[in-house]
């Protein structure tokens, strides 16, 4: 009997830690005082953009990230929309995400981000959405956001990922580069007034109209869209030779923000004209070589896509030893 009661005793009290557990969520972390910026000569980055990988990455590579020479990690908050327009994130994790960041000695690049690894398309979505009510939602996160990002001293802060996907794929008949260049310009001024690190304009493409005067550094992605070896080399040079115009123009440096090298059919359905698994090497490899040999003012720093998340990781890929043999170089 009283060896029956003990195991009653027992699954009730494991029944009571769960139910506190699941009652109470995780506690949200504080920035600590001793957070301080450190800025690195040179951008060597990471983006994971999943919470789950990212904490992952904090908590159990962060020795194998440094071994690759990366001294830069990106917090990207991942908004998903709900079918009534209205916007989310699990906030508590991408706080828990920053602190670690900065806790672990790195540079940490914030940046709000609606596109996500497929983007966001609103009719289909079934949201009635305009241009100004998706511009003035962009407005408030990235002002809430730059505020958080100065509590906790991130070094980077970017008030969207790839607004200009966004604006291209939901208002086409807009002219992008206007949009996302005022935007831009008539948000700058309220993030200087709480966020006292760098800024950047981060894109998915940089275009010659595009003016981010204000902006300490001008990023874009770079994507193979499934093109030659050849092709690709030329696609590089041509984003690389835009990228500076753009950032001269708009007094600003430029980097590779954000360089994705997906090889799994989940994350590039489109088709290719290589294998793609086999030739991601080869892609981190031109990409490098024209970033060295880049004959106009040189760029601030490279961030990839990614080392964890299946699919377009690097990890345990020859496209590892790629990127590290470059930091090492740069």
């Amino acid at each position: 009997m009283k060896k029956k009661l003990l195991i009653v005793s027992s699954v009730f009290a494991l029944v009571l830690i769960i139910f506190l557990v699941t009652q109470f969520p995780e506690e949200e972390p504080k920035p600590e005082e001793s957070f301080q910026r450190s800025y690195p000569e040179v951008m060597k980055g990471n983006w994971e953009p999943s919470p789950f990988h990212m904490k992952q990455l904090m908590e159990e590579e962060v020795e194998e990230l440094r071994d690759l020479g990366v001294n830069t990690v990106s917090i990207s908050l991942e908004y998903r929309f709900g079918n009534d327009g209205s916007y989310s994130l699990d906030e508590t994790a991408v706080k828990k995400n920053l602190y670690l960041a900065k806790e672990n000695g790195f540079a940490v690049l914030v940046a709000p981000n609606f596109v996500g690894s497929t983007g966001a398309n609103f009719e289909e979505m079934g949201i009635d959405m305009t241009l100004e009510r998706f511009l003035q939602i962009s407005r408030e996160v990235a002002l809430k956001w730059a505020e958080i990002s100065e509590n906790y001293k991130a070094e980077f802060f970017a008030p969207q990922n790839e607004i200009d996907f966004m604006v291209r794929s939901n208002f086409p008949e807009e002219n992008v580069s206007n949009i996302v260049s005022e935007w831009h310009q008539q948000i700058i001024g309220e993030l200087k007034n709480v966020f006292h690190g760098k800024l950047m304009a981060k894109l998915s493409e940089v275009r010659p109209d595009d003016n981010f005067a204000g902006y300490d550094y001008v990023g874009t992605t770079i994507v193979h869209f499934g093109l030659s070896l050849e092709k690709f080399r030329e696609f590089v040079r041509n984003r690389y030779t835009v990228l500076s115009q753009v950032a001269e123009k708009s007094g600003s440096e430029w980097l590779v923000s954000e360089f994705w090298m997906p090889y799994y059919a989940e994350y590039w359905p489109f088709g290719a004209e290589v294998d793609l698994d086999e030739c991601q090497d080869d892609y981190y490899r031109i990409a490098a070589e024209e970033y060295l040999n880049f004959a106009g003012e040189k760029p601030a720093g490279f961030i990839f896509i990614a080392w964890l998340m299946p699919g377009m990781e690097i990890k345990g890929r020859e496209a590892s030893t790629v990127v590290e043999n470059f930091f090492r170089s740069i």
